[in-house]
């Protein structure tokens, strides 16, 4: 990883660790959590070496996907009851993963305008 993208790698894990799941510092994401939120940069349920690239986004782009979907996160997070931390993250990162795509363009034609 670049210096770059472990920045970036930090940022999203601090920010899903305490505007998501509501953890505070002595808490971390779990393994299975930490490898689906890897699985969003090649559009993979989890990281996984052994399947194909579906996609490349960067971290920067998963976090802003994060920060976008927010609005959508909290009322799902305030009307749901979630039978554990893993079934809470698995339904906010499919809100996620359904976005994605939108922002990346929204990025990408930002970018062209500069």
């Amino acid at each position: 990883m670049t210096e770059k993208e472990k920045q970036d790698w930090e940022s999203l894990y601090m920010y899903v660790k305490s505007n998501i799941m509501g953890y505070d510092e002595n808490q971390a994401l779990c393994s299975t959590m930490v490898l689906r939120l890897k699985g969003l940069l090649t559009n993979k349920f989890i990281e996984n070496n052994n399947i194909q690239d579906g996609a490349n986004y960067s971290y920067e782009i998963i976090l802003n996907t994060f920060k976008f979907c927010s609005p959508d996160i909290q009322r799902a997070l305030r009307i749901n009851n979630f039978k554990d931390e893993m079934h809470k993250f698995l339904y906010v990162t499919k809100i996620v993963e359904n976005n994605i795509n939108n922002v990346y363009m929204r990025m990408k034609n930002a970018e062209k305008a500069k």
